[in-house]
């Protein structure tokens, strides 16, 4: 299924052009620096966000949902983890409540996204977040980004293919079971550390992942929620709204 770019370096790519890209700082407005891929030697566009034909979003950037680069929070990434927390402590937690620790080695030597703590009472879980994943065939999504850069002309937004030598379209399209894989190891070892230690493990991720998720284990979806202490795992989805900026908003309704 082919994909477009609808994100790039944290703006709407519909209404960007490579002018006011060029002009811009280079800075994730997620993680309040300079953004990870431009910083990294190998050839990678600052992509964050794309969509297949169907309307399905799919976070290509690990930093975009939720980042654990925390030397300086953000705004943005102290809200997502106050709402995070909300769900899942108990009632009325504030912000001054939650004590919070980033890229946690636990005892098996896996490194965990957060540790988060309940100051009042001592409740703790470990949150690891799946933002999306990867796509196929990425670097015709970097030529496309290329040719836009120069100026050519194409849109940002446009769904990028490929005419092979022997005549075949190819385009990119999604991979959300590499994600899905990553979950499935980490619900196993670190959600046992959970259970062994009576904490609750918890993952965030984007809602094509929770949807892959509930493809692959569909009784989940039948679970009820169960009041704070008396369960050991959540998974809660995030859902794209569109405006002028792409926003990721919590789905309260759908948190298992």
């Amino acid at each position: 299924m082919a994909v477009k770019i609808i994100e790039f370096l944290g703006m709407n790519a519909h209404a960007l052009s490579a002018l006011d890209y060029r002009a811009a700082e280079k800075l994730c407005p997620y993680i309040g620096t300079m953004c990870k891929k431009i910083n990294r030697e190998l050839e990678q566009k600052p992509m964050c966000v794309v969509e297949s034909r169907g309307g399905i979003p799919l976070i290509v950037c690990e930093h975009r949902l939720l980042s654990t680069v925390m030397e300086n929070p953000t705004s943005y990434q102290r809200s997502r983890l106050f709402e995070i927390s909300q769900i899942i402590f108990d009632e009325g937690i504030e912000p001054k409540d939650i004590e919070y620790k980033y890229e946690v080695t636990t005892r098996l030597r896996q490194r965990s996204d957060f540790v988060l703590r309940d100051k009042r009472n001592g409740d703790a879980c470990i949150l690891e977040i799946q933002g999306g994943g990867e796509t196929s065939s990425t670097r015709i999504l970097t030529d496309h980004v290329t040719k836009w850069e120069n100026g050519e002309n194409v849109r940002l937004d446009d769904f990028p293919v490929r005419v092979t030598k022997s005549g075949k379209m190819t385009a990119p399209g999604l991979i959300p079971a590499n994600a899905w894989r990553r979950l499935q190891e980490q619900i196993i070892v670190k959600g046992g550390i959970c259970v062994s230690s009576e904490k609750k493990f918890v993952a965030a991720m984007g809602k094509t992942i929770y949807l892959h998720l509930l493809g692959k284990l569909p009784t989940i979806e039948s679970m009820k929620r169960q009041k704070s202490g008396s369960w050991n795992c959540a998974f809660i989805p995030y859902e794209i709204s569109k405006s002028e900026q792409i926003h990721f908003n919590l789905d309260k309704d759908n948190v298992l």
